[in-house]
């Protein structure tokens, strides 16, 4: 089973990491225009997002609005020794607006990019439409172009493979029954099995979660069926840009 899932996890990553950068952004704000629809996500207290690294769908688009609905906003940190993921919540950066309608979430315009000639400097992400007050997101440096990329925020971390995590002066956040979990792979199937990275980190969060769990992927990473191992835990729903599957109970 592991020679299995190492090589369709090769295979699955050279395909998503093919994918057209506009693909990618179009497919992210269809999907989470889906997600948004959800009442699952409507009836949610707290969102549970990830930070998108090597061409993952973003869920970031929901950002805005779950913020703007009164949500709690959380993003995981991983403890590498116990293998454990946990969430800390960012501050708001909206208010609650009550004038939000249901039927037509304001998504956020903006997703994350490795800014221009980012590869030669070091590295650099960029957020477009976010004004210079939105200090919750990493945003370039000022002077990085000149010194080669730099990432600051004033809540967030540089963590490992190229990830961002909340920092200590963000609150834990303890998942419930009203937390809706958005949940990053590399490839899911229509049985909300995931194919994930191999360290588990998202399998032993989500065995003890009681909330709505959600995969988020695009059509072409989306297959029928994918190997599954005893400890491998399958979310609740899974949604690309086209469709939404609900897994039965």
């Amino acid at each position: 089973m592991m020679n299995e899932k190492t090589t369709l996890r090769a295979h699955l990553r050279a395909l998503r990491d093919s994918l057209d950068g506009e693909y990618i952004s179009s497919a992210s704000r269809s999907a989470c225009e889906r997600i948004a629809q959800l009442d699952e996500f409507k009836s949610a207290t707290a969102i549970l997002l990830y930070f998108p690294i090597n061409n993952e769908i973003s869920p970031l688009f929901l950002l805005d609005v779950a913020q703007k609905w009164g949500k709690k906003v959380a993003f995981p940190t991983c403890d590498h020794e116990s293998g454990t993921l946990t969430f800390k919540e960012l501050p708001a950066f909206h208010e609650k607006n009550d004038n939000t309608t249901e039927n037509n979430p304001p998504l956020n315009k903006s997703l994350p990019r490795v800014s221009e000639g980012a590869e030669e400097r070091g590295g650099g992400i960029v957020f477009d439409h976010l004004s210079p007050d939105d200090k919750c997101l990493p945003r370039v440096s000022e002077g990085a172009e000149a010194r080669g990329g730099g990432i600051v925020s004033d809540y967030l971390s540089p963590a490992k493979f190229g990830l961002f995590e909340p920092n200590n002066t963000c609150p834990l956040l303890i998942p419930d029954e009203k937390t809706l979990c958005i949940v990053p792979a590399i490839a899911f199937d229509e049985n909300g099995n995931r194919l994930g990275y191999g360290k588990g980190f998202y399998d032993r969060f989500l065995r003890d979660f009681k909330g709505t769990s959600v995969g988020l992927t695009c059509s072409d990473l989306l297959v029928k069926q994918l190997p599954t191992d005893p400890h491998d835990t399958p979310v609740k729903i899974v949604i690309t840009e086209s469709e939404i599957i609900k897994i039965p109970k």
